[in-house]
């Protein structure tokens, strides 16, 4: 049979390099074949097979031509062959290399692209995660370096905080108790006045670092929203009558109330008047609006200030932008104010719209909401501070009062008697005797009467004389100069009825002296007379502890000088809000025992009882000055709880804070 011939290839572009033929991406080409034999055409039938894509070989009769289309890049070989139908397979199969290019996207100088744009995006991976690793890394140190700042003008703050109320409270007191000229009177009220702002400066920084830091907690109560802007905003009546500012407060809510925590939404009205009167000029004015509207109270300050520029506004409430900055103003602030702000209305689920117009003055308007549904369980509902208590008088007990109650309470548990005798009948005959009125413990010398003394609180000691190891005269001197029992009255009983041993008992301290044999009766009387004379001394002493004054140095009051300093310590640590028994013991260079023993004999009080009360009737004094609200006095006793506050000022008066303030006010007036 002829030889197999490709006798025709169509295909655009196609190179032919003998056997071999090289298209483009993506080309069609059609290839044409035939033998050469013209006698026994019409016996032959031809097979090709183009690998790569044909799977097996494919018959075209009497077809001689084969059409593909859209090759894609790579190497195909096509196979051809032509077979005789009656001689079978005939060997003259003929192969034609077919040769796709690589696209232009996978050309070698595309390749070599893709490289570099790999290489280049990896740097500039690497270098935007360097930068942004920088700039976390610095942001991380910035919150840490701000975070030190603020924890340092925190405790700064904390130590501030008592001579600042040592400075604002004896101004105070010598504005209302001297009689000074009208010059130094301006000059130290001048001071009062910058001491308070300084001493709300402070609190409002301890403030905002329990908010940055989440610590901060809502004490809700239900308030007439009214009477809470009327109490704060009389803080500002001096300061408006000062720059001729006219001060208005309108209430248009009525009756409406919301759920607030009061000490903050002081805070909020504080700050929002403080800038109001800031930059508002003589003879404009400040008009403070609560309103309501469905769903909420609005609590609106307008003022005709300075105003603020639109573009300014943005910033109002961030952290640490200073007034001077929003106003360009020469009045600088703390940058934290409004921020405060911000945040205490946020904690509220409220809102806070600014409106401003430079040159014309600004309304800045808090909206709550009404109910108590929108707060979650991170609040604390408390009982209404205003509510009236109808079982309980509206007046405060008086210390008279309030001495007798504790008289009263004394009775309950009768005194502590220490019997010192060698002899054990007459240690039990004493027994006998004293403990139908008293608890009487006893010890058989001085010795064993020292340890009964550092382990139990003793409230009078009846010793003999003559004992072996430590006599009674030695038991004695070391009672009366023991700065920890010196308190304690010593009876003596003795056989001696020589005057000498009398005046001796006497100089060695002992309160009464007593021979043998002696009628029980009369010992039963000596030792409640003493008892009841170190009573009346005590509650006389104890009312003007009470009152937190020191006692006078001709006063022949037992324990003076330990009551005096423990007084002087409650005075410099009145604010600290962590003060521990351990820590007032530790002051007062004393045994926890003996401390406790002491305190109780002469005040009858345990310590904790002692440093609450002490707290309450500063607390009491202040609220009667009426120059702090509740919050700062709350503060300044060192309970910043103001909900236990609440609750341990009405357990001593029997009454709220608030009523107690407000029967102050009523008796000033009608004085």
């Amino acid at each position: 049979m002829a030889p197999l011939r490709f006798t025709r290839i169509e295909s655009g572009g196609e190179e032919l390099y003998g056997d071999t033929i090289i298209l483009r991406h993506g080309s069609n080409v059609t290839l044409e074949y035939a033998t050469m034999d013209y006698i026994g055409a019409n016996n032959i039938v031809y097979s090709y097979l183009m690998e790569g894509i044909d799977d097996e070989w494919q018959h075209a009769e009497e077809l001689r031509r084969v059409t593909y289309t859209n090759l894609h890049h790579g190497t195909y070989i096509f196979h051809v062959r032509s077979t005789n139908r009656e001689c079978g397979d005939v060997d003259n199969e003929q192969t034609l290399y077919i040769i796709v290019s690589n696209p232009l996207w996978l050309s070698w100088w595309a390749i070599m692209l893709y490289i570099l744009g790999v290489l280049l995006f990896t740097g500039l991976t690497i270098y935007a995660i360097s930068v942004y690793n920088g700039l976390r890394q610095r942001v991380k140190v910035e919150q840490q370096v701000t975070d030190i700042k603020l924890r340092f003008f925190t405790n700064v703050s904390h130590e501030l905080r008592t001579p600042l109320t040592l400075i604002v409270a004896p101004i105070d007191n010598i504005l209302q108790n001297e009689r000074i000229s009208q010059n130094v009177r301006s000059q130290l009220e001048i001071v009062q006045s910058n001491g308070q702002r300084m001493l709300r400066m402070v609190n409002q920084l301890l403030e905002f670092r329990k908010v940055q830091n989440q610590k901060m907690k809502l004490k809700l109560q239900q308030t007439l929203l009214s009477d809470l802007v009327e109490e704060t905003s009389a803080n500002f009546r001096k300061e408006a009558n000062e720059k001729h500012i006219r001060f208005e407060i309108e209430n248009r809510a009525e009756d409406s109330t919301v759920w607030v925590d009061r000490q903050r939404m002081d805070t909020i009205l504080w700050n929002l008047l403080s800038n109001a009167f800031k930059f508002t000029p003589s003879g404009k004015s400040i008009r403070v609006i609560v309103d309501s509207k469905p769903g909420f109270v609005t609590l609106a300050v307008q003022d005709e200030g300075v105003g603020i520029s639109p573009e300014k506004r943005n910033v109002l409430f961030e952290r640490f932008s200073s007034n001077n900055e929003l106003n360009n103003t020469g009045i600088t602030g703390t940058g934290i104010g409004m921020n405060l702000t911000k945040e205490l209305v946020d904690l509220h689920h409220g809102y806070i719209e600014v409106d401003s117009e430079v040159g014309k003055g600004t309304t800045i308007t808090i909206l709550l909401h009404t109910g108590k549904e929108h707060f979650d369980e991170n609040v604390e509902f408390i009982t209404d501070d205003f509510t009236m208590i109808t079982s309980q008088p509206l007046v405060a007990p008086t210390f008279e009062e309030k001495m007798q109650q504790l008289e009263q309470e004394q009775q309950d548990s009768p005194c502590t008697i220490l019997v010192v005798d060698d002899s054990a009948d007459m240690r039990n005959f004493l027994t006998n005797i004293l403990s139908r009125d008293y608890h009487v413990v006893s010890a058989e010398d001085g010795e064993k009467a020292q340890e009964v003394l550092q382990s139990q609180a003793i409230d009078l000691v009846v010793t003999d004389l003559m004992m072996p190891k430590m006599d009674g005269l030695e038991l004695t001197q070391f009672i009366k100069k023991s700065k920890d029992f010196d308190f304690i009255p010593v009876i003596l009983l003795t056989a001696k009825t020589a005057i000498e041993s009398r005046l001796q008992a006497l100089e060695y301290g002992a309160d009464d002296y007593m021979t043998k044999p002696f009628e029980p009766e009369y010992l039963r009387a000596r030792v409640h007379n003493i008892l009841t004379q170190r009573e009346q001394l005590e509650h006389s002493y104890r009312q003007r502890l009470m009152r937190l004054e020191s006692p006078k140095n001709d006063e022949p009051i037992p324990g003076d000088t330990f009551l005096a300093k423990l007084l002087d310590v409650m005075e410099r640590q009145m604010d600290n809000n962590t003060l521990t028994v351990d820590e007032l013991v530790e002051e007062m260079g004393m045994g926890r025992t003996v401390f406790f023993n002491k305190l109780k004999s002469m005040t009858g009080l345990s310590p904790v009882e002692f440093i609450r009360e002490m707290r309450i009737k500063r607390a009491a004094q202040l609220l009667e000055e009426r120059q702090y609200n509740i919050t700062e006095v709350t503060y300044m006793v060192g309970m910043n709880d103001s909900r236990y506050f609440a609750k341990c000022f009405k357990n001593t008066y029997g009454i709220t804070p608030s009523e107690y303030r407000r029967n102050a006010m009523e008796r000033n007036e009608k004085s």
